[in-house]
Order: C-alpha cells, then sequence, then structure tokens
C-alpha cells in the first residue's frame, strides 16, 4: 500500500474520529485531548498526503473535467459570499421580505396605518435588563426598529437597563424587569407591564391608541339584546366575547342594550354605533307604545350609526331596517363548492370603491349566509347603497334553508355568483328646524356677551347642502330679536362637535362569521373591526390587525443536539468523499 493512501485513509479515519467522539462519545469529548488529538492527526495526514501525491495531483489537474469542477466550486463559494454579504447588509439595515402567508415577521396593515399617520412625537421606552433575551418568538431589536421605520421620523425607541439607570427607572416607576412605556410628546402615555411576545406587537399598537387616541374619549359601541342576540359576555363558541375584547382593546366601550327598558324606549344617546347581532325572536311592539322596529328606524333617520347582521333565519320584521331602502335579504343560503362543506363562503371579494375594505386582502368565512337583493335599492332622497363584500363566481344561492336543502349541486333557478353579501346604505340626514318661540322681553346683550349658538338651536346645528354635507348658513327660524348674524367660530368651539349628518347602516346578511368559534378565522375579525372604525369616523385604525405570533420549537438537550449534527456531517462528510474518490480515481 503506497504512503499516499495510508496519509489518505488516516486524514479520513481522522476526521470520523473526532465527529464520532464529539457526537457520540461525550466522556471522551469532555476531555478535549482525544479531539485535538484526532484534528491534529488529520491535519498532518492531510499534508503528507499532498507531499505524496504531488504527480497525481498534478495530472489530476490538467484534466478539463477537473477545470471544469474547479470553475463550478469557485463560482459556487462566490455565490454563498455574495448571498452572506446580502444577509448581512439586510440584518444590519432591518431591509426584508416577508414571505409568510399571514405575515408574522413583519407590521400589520393597522400598525403601519397608526404608526404612519401620527400627529404627534411617540417614545417607546424599554426597560430590560437583557433585550435580546426579553423574547422567545420575536427579535426584540428588530421588532422595535420595525415600529420605528413605521413612525416615519414620529417614534424614537429607547432602550434602557434598570440597573444601569437607576435614578430614570425610579422616575418612570419601573419595580420589575420587561416593561414597555409608550408616552406622546402630549405627555400621554400607556404602559405593558407584562410584556406577552406571542402578542408583542398586538400589546404595542394597542398602547400607540392609548398614548395617541384616549384622550379623545373611549366611543362607545352598543350591541342590542332581549331577542336572542349573540352576547358579549357569552365565552362559549356560540358567543361575542372575544370580539368584545378586541373592541375594547381598540378603545372602545362595549355595552349591551335592551330598547324594552331604555328611557322612551330609544336608543340611548351614549351609543355611537348600534349592533345587531342576529335576532332570533320578533321585535317587541305593545299597545303601551313600544315598537322597537320604529325605534330604530328614529335612530337612523337621525343620523345613527348601525350594523345589522341578519340571516335567512333572521324574523321578517327585522329586515324592514333595509327593506325601507329597497334592500332585501333573501329565503336562501348561498353554497361554495370549494368549501368542505360548502354551507360556508369563502370569499375575498371586496369593492374598491368602499373605504374600510378596498384595501382588504383577507379571506373571510361566512358560514350559512343567505344573499342580498339590491335590484329595488332606492336612489331618491340621496340614498346610495354600495354592496362591498360578494361571493366569488364559484358561489351560488339555492332557495330555502340548510334543513330544506335537497341536493348542494346547482340547477337552473339557483342565483349563480357572484352574489350579494354584504351592503353599505348612506343617507344624508336634514336637521329640523327649531320650532318658533315667542319673543322674550329681555335686556339687549352687551357687546362682549357671547352665546352658545348650539345650545340655542340644539335641533339646527348644521344645514345641509344637499349632498349630505353640513354647512354654516343663515340663521335658522325661531332665534331671539338681536342674534341674527352669526357667533364668531371661537363661541362655536364649546358646542358638540359630532355632527350626525349622515345615516349609516352596514348590513351584511350573516352573523354567525362573528361568533368566537369563526371571528378568529382570516380576516373575519377585520372585517367587523374596520366597518365600527368606519361607522365612527376612526380611518386610521381600518387594516389587518396584529396576529397572534405561535411559535412551535423543537427543544433537544445539549447532548442530543451533538448527535445530530454530528450525524448530519458523517452523512455529508461519507457523501462527498466518496464522490471525490470516484472523480479522482476515473481522471487519474
Amino acid at each position: 500500500m503506497s504512503l499516499a493512501r495510508i496519509a489518505r485513509r488516516t486524514f479520513v479515519g481522522g476526521l470520523f474520529g473526532t465527529l464520532l467522539i464529539a457526537g457520540f462519545i461525550p466522556y471522551l469529548y469532555n476531555l478535549q485531548w482525544p479531539v485535538l488529538a484526532c484534528l491534529g492527526l488529520s491535519a498532518l495526514s492531510a499534508v503528507l498526503w499532498v507531499v505524496f501525491s504531488l504527480d497525481r495531483i498534478h495530472l489530476w489537474t490538467k484534466q478539463r473535467g477537473t477545470q471544469w469542477g474547479l470553475s463550478l466550486v469557485i463560482t459556487a463559494v462566490a455565490a454563498v459570499g455574495i448571498l452572506v454579504v446580502v444577509n448581512w447588509a439586510a440584518n444590519a439595515y432591518n431591509v426584508k421580505k416577508d414571505v409568510t402567508q399571514n405575515q408574522f415577521h413583519s407590521l400589520s396593515d393597522q400598525t403601519r396605518n397608526i404608526a404612519g399617520g401620527l400627529k404627534e412625537n411617540i417614545t417607546i421606552r424599554v426597560w430590560s435588563m437583557n433585550i435580546d433575551r426579553m423574547s422567545v418568538n420575536l427579535d426584540m431589536r428588530r421588532f422595535l426598529e420595525n415600529y420605528r421605520i413605521a413612525g416615519k421620523g414620529k417614534i424614537k425607541v429607547e432602550i434602557l437597563n434598570p440597573n444601569e439607570n437607576r435614578p430614570e427607572a425610579e422616575r418612570d416607576g419601573v419595580k420589575r424587569d420587561n416593561i414597555l412605556i409608550v408616552r406622546a410628546a402630549s405627555g400621554r402615555e400607556a404602559r405593558i407591564e407584562t410584556f406577552n411576545d406571542a402578542k408583542g406587537e398586538e400589546q404595542l399598537t394597542n398602547s400607540l391608541i392609548q398614548a395617541t387616541h384616549g384622550a379623545k374619549g373611549r366611543k362607545t359601541v352598543c350591541f342590542l339584546a332581549g331577542h336572542g342576540e349573540l352576547s358579549l359576555a357569552n365565552t362559549q363558541p356560540d358567543g361575542l366575547s372575544n370580539i368584545k375584547e378586541q373592541l375594547e382593546n381598540s378603545q372602545y366601550t362595549t355595552k349591551e342594550i335592551s330598547l324594552a327598558t331604555t328611557p322612551e324606549n330609544k336608543v340611548p344617546a351614549e351609543c355611537e354605533a348600534l349592533v345587531i347581532a342576529g335576532p332570533r325572536s320578533e321585535p317587541l311592539e305593545h299597545k303601551e307604545g313600544l315598537n322597537e322596529i320604529a325605534s330604530l328606524k328614529a335612530f337612523l333617520s337621525a343620523g345613527g350609526k348601525m350594523v345589522a347582521l341578519f340571516g335567512s333565519a333572521t324574523p321578517e320584521k327585522w329586515k324592514q331596517l333595509a327593506s325601507d331602502y329597497g334592500v332585501n335579504i333573501r329565503q336562501d343560503l348561498v353554497l361554495d363548492p370549494r368549501v368542505r362543506p360548502p354551507f360556508a363562503v369563502a370569499t375575498k371579494n371586496f369593492a374598491q370603491d368602499v373605504d374600510f375594505v378596498k384595501a382588504f386582502d383577507a379571506m373571510v368565512i361566512l358560514p350559512e349566509s343567505s344573499s342580498i337583493d339590491v335590484s329595488g335599492a332606492k336612489k331618491d332622497g340621496g340614498v346610495s347603497v354600495r354592496t362591498f363584500l360578494s361571493s366569488e363566481s364559484f358561489a351560488y344561492a339555492k332557495a330555502g334553508n340548510l334543513r330544506s336543502l335537497r341536493t348542494i349541486s346547482p340547477v337552473g333557478n339557483d342565483i349563480r355568483g357572484p352574489v350579494p353579501l354584504g351592503v353599505l346604505i348612506t343617507q344624508p340626514v336634514t336637521a329640523a328646524p327649531a320650532a318658533e318661540k315667542a319673543p322674550e322681553k329681555k335686556e339687549a346683550p352687551k357687546a362682549k356677551t357671547s352665546w352658545n349658538w348650539p345650545s340655542l338651536v340644539p335641533e339646527a346645528r348644521a344645514q345641509d347642502d344637499g349632498h349630505g354635507h353640513a354647512h354654516e348658513g343663515a340663521p335658522p327660524e325661531g332665534l331671539p330679536p338681536g342674534l341674527g348674524g352669526m357667533p364668531p367660530k371661537e363661541e362655536i368651539k364649546d358646542g358638540p362637535k359630532d355632527l350626525k349628518n349622515e345615516m349609516n347602516l352596514i348590513l351584511v346578511a350573516n352573523h354567525a362569521f362573528l361568533m368566537n368559534s369563526f371571528v378568529t378565522q382570516s380576516g373575519n375579525a377585520d372585517l367587523f373591526l374596520n366597518s365600527v372604525n368606519y361607522l365612527l369616523k376612526d380611518q386610521d385604525l381600518i387594516g389587518i390587525r396584529p396576529r397572534e405570533v405561535r411559535q412551535t420549537s423543537l427543544k433537544l438537550s445539549n447532548e442530543t443536539r451533538r448527535q445530530v449534527r454530528a450525524t448530519m456531517l458523517i452523512v455529508g462528510l461519507a457523501f462527498l468523499w466518496g464522490a471525490f474518490l470516484v472523480r479522482f480515481r476515473r481522471s487519474v
């Protein structure tokens, strides 16, 4: 046996011995010298092999196949080097492309909207003794950098160690590790005392909302109760506890109301938006004057904002709310052959001319949905009916309901998709003039006396221009003498700011998509929350919400990790060595 062959085999044996000791013989690995001895023997054998094989190596390098192979190896090494440099630059400057389906590694649409639309500077101060160990699921430095970039100069991130900045930590009231403080330039702040990395973006974005929108006051979203509607307090699959939590995280107050117990059976003034989620019994009508449908119509005609989630099982009288505008919910069931079972509709067919869905790109799942007939929609009186959600063309609507269904195959009289599933109905509201009053004998007001215009004639705060927009015009009738001119603008500031000059009714022919069992699927929650944001004029909150990050990790002990690495390297080395020998012998 030649010396070159002995050296070659010794070299390979030393490498295999190193891997075997490192991966499978912990006792020798801990001694360290056996590993160093094997590596030293391999290195010496490699040098001797090259010395004893100079002639063969020289002939081998002159082969065309060898030169081609070497050029390929050099090209591969160069490509790997370029990728390493690009990856380093992307990490250094936080430039990356998130290709995951749910965009888990980048900020959500809603977060970018909020951060990009900030009107004042925000400071995110992170108190942590070790920021790199603060989260298992998130790279906190990159995560916070994403917020800084999304803020377009309005967000500043400070990472502080409470042990190294004790006076500052005491001023911030920091008494534990891993606390985030979001502070606006106006002085308002929100704190995250217990950081949950699985919901890190949701927590931090909600804190941004609190620090900026919180100063404006929390708006109230009321849910009608008393007719078997979905309940906010119900944590079961058919409840609304999940959507209640998400609304309150968006700085809204939620409340259930019953018209039978409210003063004058009217929608309370505090309800800035009303949701009717799947009533199962008829609306109340008593001889004593209680008429719930009439009360709801009065709410709408006064500029109310409403979300009506109805279906084929909803009693007909409830549908009068939309039928007055020529919009009707059909007694049918929309089927989608792509879904199994096909009793739910999966769609991304959103109208691009409706604000709260024009940039929506998430699938919504609507179980047991009906279709909406908009063919008779009214256009007089400034009424506008726009379909914002439709099924895909694959779907079709069959008359009846799930119980009466005989076949799921499409037949001739079925309504083929796309069919309307959600519509937005709007109508300008014209304020009624104030009733005339007999002039009272009072002393003429002094020149410096200021009058509160809205408090004098609350019914005539705005006049409509015929296009649904209120404007300041001639003074309404019925004013006391001497008040014919418009008051100065600074006097109007004290009056109500929220002029309800337009009725908004969002109708969806489905309510089950909002239940706890379905609301977390794809874009269901986002569709409803965007609807509420639109009604309450919170356009900067419209978007795709942060998703909960769930990371599944394989936990291995140190010994097991060494074994896995050693096994992979041994297999790879054996493959490369075999390929090299075959190529070397054929070429020489």
